[in-house]
């Protein structure tokens, strides 16, 4: 009998007191949880300001795709870090990652911001 995969949590896209939850499969197979505020996303995306009372939202996009665009909105920082590095050409497959994913959920301060450096 197959063991159940469970559900993680993401180690800095899970606040407590956030209100809405997106799972996302990770590349093991199991799901990831990402809890995030609701109100931030809609500030930034035209995609998440059409989603409902859902609470849960089951991603059509792997983790890893979700988890660089959640941290740009969530982490400024992390975005920051990401540009510094782009001398490294793993770097700039990962930057071209995070547009697509960007401009897929239309938050174009990310890809404005990456362009403009």
């Amino acid at each position: 009998m197959a063991e159940a995969q469970t559900d993680t949590k993401h180690s800095t896209l899970y606040f407590d007191d956030g209100d809405i939850e997106l799972s996302a499969e990770a590349a093991d197979g199991s799901r990831q949880l990402f809890r995030v505020y609701r109100a931030q996303l809609r500030r930034v995306s035209p995609v998440f300001r059409a989603l409902g009372g859902t609470a849960v939202v089951l991603m059509p996009d792997s983790s890893e795709d979700l988890a660089a665009p959640f941290e740009s909105v969530y982490i400024p920082s992390s975005l920051v870090r990401r540009l510094k590095r782009t001398t490294q050409a793993c770097t700039a497959i990962e930057l071209a990652g995070l547009c697509r994913a960007a401009t897929k959920y239309g938050v174009a301060v990310i890809v404005e911001y990456i362009v403009d450096q």
